[in-house]
C-alpha cells in the first residue's frame, strides 16, 4: 500500500487555496492603498498646519491676510506673501513662461494639433 495524495486531491486542494487567494488579496490591497492615502493625507495636513502656524507667528492672525475677499489677485497675493514662503521645496508658477512646456503635445487620437497649456502649476519659480 503506497502513501501518497492523488493527482486529484493536489488540484482539488491548490484550486480551493486559489479561489480563497482571489477573494482575500483585492480587499488586502484596498486596505494597503487606503492606509497609504491616510498616511499621504496626514502628512499633508501636518505639513500645512505647521506653515499656517509659521506664517502667523511671524504676520499675525490669518484673519487680516485679506483671505475674505473673493478675489483672484488678492488670493495669490495672499498665498505669494504669506504661505509660500514658508513652503519648503515647493515650485510654483510666479508667471505663465515656464509652467508648461511650449512644445507641442499629442492628443489622444495621436495629433499634434493642440499645443501645451502655458499656465498652471509646477513652474520654475523655487520658494526657500
Amino acid at each position: 500500500m503506497k502513501r501518497g495524495f492523488t493527482l486529484a486531491e493536489v488540484l482539488i486542494t491548490l484550486v480551493i487555496i486559489g479561489i480563497i487567494a482571489s477573494m482575500t488579496i483585492p480587499s488586502v490591497i484596498n486596505d494597503q492603498k487606503d492606509k497609504e492615502i491616510l498616511a499621504r493625507l496626514k502628512k499633508s495636513y501636518s505639513t500645512l498646519s505647521q506653515v499656517m502656524m509659521l506664517s502667523q507667528s511671524f504676520n499675525g492672525l490669518y484673519t487680516g491676510w485679506g483671505l475674505q475677499d473673493n478675489n483672484d489677485d488678492s488670493s495669490r497675493n495672499t498665498f505669494e506673501n504669506y504661505i509660500a514662503p514658508y513652503l519648503s521645496r515647493t515650485k510654483y508658477c510666479v508667471n505663465e513662461d515656464g509652467c508648461w512646456s511650449s512644445e507641442k503635445s499629442k492628443g489622444f487620437d495621436g495629433s499634434n494639433e493642440s499645443e501645451a497649456r502655458t499656465s498652471g502649476v509646477g513652474g520654475q519659480h523655487k520658494v526657500q
